[in-house]
C-alpha cells in the first residue's frame, strides 16, 4: 500500500539562519552581516521574520541572475573575502588584491551597464505592479496606490476614468483582494 504525502517547501530563513548561511557562504564579515540584512529590509527587498522576499527583491534577484551578473552568486563576494584574509595573514600584498579587485569590479560594472535597460525595465514593471490595488468601479481599469509629498491616494489609470480617493497619509495599507473595488469601499 502506498502512502500519499505532500511535498513541503524548506522552512523560510529567519534572520539568524540567514546569518548562518551568509557565514557558510563567506558573505560579508561577522560585523557586516547584520547591516547587510538591515539594508535589505530598509530597501523593501525583504520583510518579516521568518523572512519573505518582496516582489522588488525578487525582481532584483531575477534581473541579476537572468542577465548573468556575477554579483548575484556568492562566489564573487567569497573570493573577495578570501583575498582580504590572505592580506591579513601576510600571504598576499594589499596592492595585488586591490588590483585584482579593481579588475573584478570593473568587469561587474561593465556587465551592469550592458544590461542596465533589461534590469531597469524589470524594476519599473515590478514597481508598477506593486502599486495596483484593484479594478476601478467605474471603468474596470487598474486602480493604483500612489502618493505625493503631502498625500496618499488611490486613482484609476484607465484611459477614461476620473476615479480618485485620498487614503490616510500614515500607516500600512494592506490590500486583501485585488478584485473590483466598489465605490462604497471608499465612503
Amino acid at each position: 500500500m502506498l502512502e500519499e504525502k505532500k511535498t513541503t517547501p524548506p522552512p523560510r530563513y529567519t534572520q539568524g539562519s540567514l546569518i548562518e548561511k551568509m557565514e557558510k557562504e563567506m558573505l560579508g564579515t561577522k560585523s557586516t552581516r547584520h547591516e547587510i540584512i538591515q539594508k535589505l529590509y530598509n530597501r523593501g527587498f525583504i520583510e518579516g521574520n521568518p523572512i519573505r522576499v518582496r516582489p522588488l527583491g525578487m525582481a532584483m534577484g531575477e534581473s541579476l541572475l537572468l542577465n548573468s551578473i556575477a554579483v548575484a552568486k556568492p562566489d564573487m563576494t567569497a573570493q573577495l573575502e578570501k583575498e582580504m584574509d590572505l592580506i591579513a595573514n601576510g600571504e598576499k600584498k594589499k596592492e595585488e588584491v586591490v588590483e585584482d579587485s579593481r579588475k573584478l569590479l570593473l568587469s561587474l560594472l561593465q556587465q551592469l551597464i550592458e544590461n542596465s535597460e533589461n534590469i531597469k525595465k524589470r524594476f519599473y514593471d515590478t514597481l508598477n505592479e506593486e502599486k495596483v490595488v484593484g479594478k476601478c468601479p467605474k471603468c474596470g481599469g487598474d486602480l493604483i496606490l500612489d502618493s505625493t509629498r503631502n498625500a496618499r491616494f488611490i486613482k484609476c489609470i484607465g484611459p477614461e476614468s476620473d476615479f480618485f480617493q485620498f487614503v490616510p497619509k500614515t500607516g500600512k495599507i494592506e490590500i486583501l483582494t485585488r478584485n473590483a473595488l466598489s465605490a462604497d469601499c471608499f465612503s
